[in-house]
């Protein structure tokens, strides 16, 4: 049962983590630049997909 909590709460964060990606692109991909990353608008869609995935992975997942 408590485990089952935890994914829940992880995959929630992940999704909004994600999506809040997903909606800034321009914000992020700027973040990724200043770092170094090359390509940084693709590194910004990339993220905002596996984050969204990965939480919505965990959270269904049994």
């Amino acid at each position: 049962m408590t485990s089952s909590i935890l994914r829940a709460a992880l995959g929630t964060t992940m999704i909004a983590h994600g999506a809040k990606h997903g909606r800034t692109i321009e914000g992020t991909a700027g973040w990724f630049q200043l770092i170094g990353f090359r390509e940084p608008e693709l590194q910004a869609r990339l993220s905002a997909a596996v984050e969204a995935g990965a939480g919505r992975r965990e959270r269904w997942r049994r």
